[in-house]
């Protein structure tokens, strides 16, 4: 669910274009530590083609103009971490805002993405590392865990946040977005769960070097069985 340039005053969308200029510029730095392999980035670029071209729009009625579609954020986020995600989804943000939207809501994206797509992104990281921490080091708690109930949870959060800011700008009455949108965004995250979790069960049979959070060392060692 996108934003539109008219939804939100423009001292809002100044600020979020400044915050989004600070994380990028910390991203940036840190992205370079990396050093992330070429074909990472492909895997996560194609991976965000695809669920962000999920998607469906409302023409007509009283939530004319909402956009629905996947976020990929988890997967995402596995595949290349968090500073080159944040990099990425902003780009397929732009893009799908030019392409679906009008040419000048490109101008909200960083608002978008800074009060959206970085929280979600950050509940992910979040869960990694208390996976990590916390949770045995299992193969099928890694797909479960990481893949299926992260990427169900910081869909809602993404959900639930763009409803929210939607609600306070005024945009659309409160009754119609909680009680007709909220309905399709909680069904969408069941969708961007279930596809996580075989994406990462894919990419972990055939492609695991593309995963950048994984390790076969530490989820899969040698001595321990599948099941």
């Amino acid at each position: 669910m996108n934003f539109q340039l008219s939804q939100f005053p423009l001292t809002a969308v100044a600020l979020a274009w400044f915050m989004w200029a600070a994380l990028a510029f910390v991203g940036g730095y840190l992205l370079k530590q990396e050093k992330l392999p070429r074909d990472n980035w492909i895997a996560a670029s194609l991976v965000a083609v695809f669920v962000w071209c999920l998607h469906g729009q409302l023409n007509a009625g009283e939530l004319a103009g909402l956009h629905y579609h996947l976020l990929g954020v988890t997967l995402i986020l596995l595949i290349v971490g968090l500073p080159a995600a944040l990099f990425l989804l902003t780009a397929t943000a732009a893009v799908y805002a030019v392409l679906f939207q009008h040419y000048y809501d490109i101008a909200a994206v960083a608002l978008y993405v800074i009060t959206v797509i970085f929280p979600a992104l950050l509940l992910g990281k979040i869960m990694l590392v208390v996976a990590q921490k916390i949770l045995p080091h299992h193969l099928f708690i890694f797909i479960f865990f990481n893949g299926f109930l992260t990427a169900l949870l910081c869909m809602l959060l993404a959900g639930t946040l763009s409803l929210w800011l939607l609600d306070m700008a005024g945009a659309y009455s409160s009754e119609l977005l909680w009680h007709r949108s909220f309905p399709v965004l909680f069904l969408l995250s069941w969708g961007e769960a279930f596809l996580t979790g075989l994406a990462c069960a894919v990419f972990i049979a055939f492609a695991p070097q593309l995963l950048h959070c994984y390790s076969d060392d530490i989820y899969l060692p040698r001595r321990q069985s599948l099941f």
